[in-house]
């Protein structure tokens, strides 16, 4: 895994202004020799994220700093995990989309 942004104190490009990176519960990463659309369909259809932790892929068009998977957990302790697609084509660009598991 490597991960490309942690704890931060600012807002980037196409950042949010209440993230939770800036609260130190989130990062942005790769798995190292998988696509990152392989690795959020693992997870999402293996059920394999824990309660309380949301999963987004940001695509090609997003409208952060580049593609990558961004993980935090802003449902909540107890919550069920949530899938969020953004940025996968010019039409989803700054469009948040729940997708079931």
């Amino acid at each position: 895994m490597i991960v490309t942004s942690g704890d931060r104190s600012f807002v980037p490009k196409g950042g949010a202004k209440n993230s939770e990176h800036l609260k130190g519960h989130a990062a942005d990463f790769h798995v190292r020799g998988m696509s990152d659309s392989k690795v959020f369909n693992d997870l999402k259809g293996g059920r394999a994220l824990p309660n309380g932790l949301k999963l987004i892929e940001h695509g090609l068009f997003t409208t952060t700093e580049g593609p990558h998977l961004h993980l935090d957990t802003s449902p909540g302790l107890g919550a069920t995990p949530r899938f969020v697609v953004e940025g996968l084509s010019r039409q989803t660009a700054g469009v948040y989309t729940v997708v079931q598991p």
